[in-house]
């Protein structure tokens, strides 16, 4: 069942319907000016993974988001181009590992910028499998398997829905964002005053 269709049906058409100030054509920002508004929000950085040992795909995101608890439900956008993006489709199952900030070269090896593909990737970090066979990898902030149940279209990426099997999580751990096109982490946390501090 396409959870999604009707939704989107409807946010497409608002997009075409809205009109600039002076009631002409509608109104598109510029690729590279969105990609550059984009930038200056932080996001947590994960690997979306799938593939059985030898046959493994993975690739780096930042588009990720839950969508509901009941069931637990969450989604990603993954590149048409992408090679993994055939190997979610196929194999009806992925996985998505939230690095945490000393998982850095794990986030460029994924992300191509060392011209690693495949399996070999999976030479980065310590990775085992989920009860469907989703490769999940250790020391995350959270690792979430989840089952394929639905995916569309939009542009040019693939909004995959996913329903949680499992999931992991490693505490006290400071999480790897990205942002203005470097990869960071959070400051640590400032202590707070006491109580006494705080009256006049």
């Amino acid at each position: 069942m396409r959870v999604l269709s009707s939704t989107l049906s409807a946010w497409k058409q608002h997009l075409t319907l809205r009109k600039d100030d002076a009631g002409g054509a509608p109104r598109r920002i510029d690729a590279s000016a969105f990609r550059q508004i984009m930038r200056e929000v932080a996001a947590p950085v994960a690997i979306i993974a799938a593939g059985e040992p030898g046959q493994r795909n993975g690739l780096t995101a930042t588009a990720i988001c839950s969508v509901s608890d009941n069931p637990p439900t969450v989604l990603t956008c993954v590149n048409q181009n992408a090679i993994a993006h055939g190997c979610i489709i196929d194999h009806g199952c992925f996985s998505i590992n939230f690095l945490s900030s000393d998982q850095e070269a794990i986030a460029v090896g994924f992300s191509g910028a060392n011209k690693i593909y495949g399996e070999d990737r999976f030479a980065l970090g310590d990775w085992t499998e989920g009860s469907t066979g989703a490769p999940l990898l250790r020391d995350t902030i959270c690792s979430l398997e989840c089952k394929l149940i639905d995916h569309t279209a939009v542009a040019t990426h693939t909004i995959f829905v996913g329903e949680l099997i499992s999931a992991r999580t490693k505490s006290n751990c400071s999480a790897l964002l990205y942002q203005h096109g470097a990869y960071k982490q959070l400051a640590p946390a400032m202590p707070r005053p006491a109580l006494a501090d705080c009256q006049s």
